[in-house]
C-alpha cells in the first residue's frame, strides 16, 4: 500500500472470486495513516517485472474540495485498475489516424495557398500601380 509514492500498509490477504474474476483484498493500513473518502485504491502494475501495489489516489472533480473524512475500517472499498501500457498504445493508435487525417487537410489547404500566390503578387503589383496612378 501506498500514498504519494510512501509506504503506509500491506496486504493481509487475497481472494479471488472464481464465478466474477473480483479479487478481494484485505489491506493493514499502519496506524499513523488515515484513509480518506477522496482517496481510491488503484492497482498500479510496473512496466518492468510486473510489480504490482495498491496505491490511494486522489480522486476529486474539478472545482471540488478533497472530502477528507476518514473512511471506516471495516468497510469495502472498491478498486481500480491504473491504465497500462496496452490500453495507451490503443488510445494512441485510435488518435493517430484522425490526426494524419488533419494534418493532410492542413497539407491541402497550404497547397491551395500556393498555387494563389502568383495571383497574390500580380493583384500587388495592380494595387501599387493604382496607388501610383492616384498619387499623380
Amino acid at each position: 500500500m501506498r500514498r504519494s509514492g510512501v509506504r503506509i500498509g500491506e496486504v493481509k490477504s487475497l481472494v479471488l472470486d472464481d464465478d466474477t474474476g473480483e479479487v478481494h483484498v484485505r489491506i493493514l493500513i499502519d496506524s499513523q495513516y488515515i484513509l480518506r473518502k477522496s482517496e481510491q485504491p488503484t492497482l498500479v502494475v510496473g512496466l518492468l517485472g510486473g510489480d504490482a501495489t495498491i496505491d490511494f489516489q486522489l480522486v476529486v472533480k474539478e472545482g471540488e474540495i478533497p472530502d477528507r473524512t476518514p473512511i471506516d475500517p471495516s468497510i469495502e472499498l472498491v478498486g481500480v485498475r491504473q491504465a497500462n501500457v496496452n490500453s495507451l498504445v490503443a488510445q494512441a493508435a485510435m488518435i493517430v489516424p484522425a490526426t494524419q487525417e488533419t494534418f493532410n487537410d492542413i497539407r491541402k489547404t497550404l497547397q491551395s495557398f500556393e498555387k494563389l500566390t502568383p495571383n497574390m503578387d500580380e493583384a500587388i503589383k495592380e494595387y501599387r500601380a493604382l496607388g501610383k496612378q492616384a498619387q499623380t
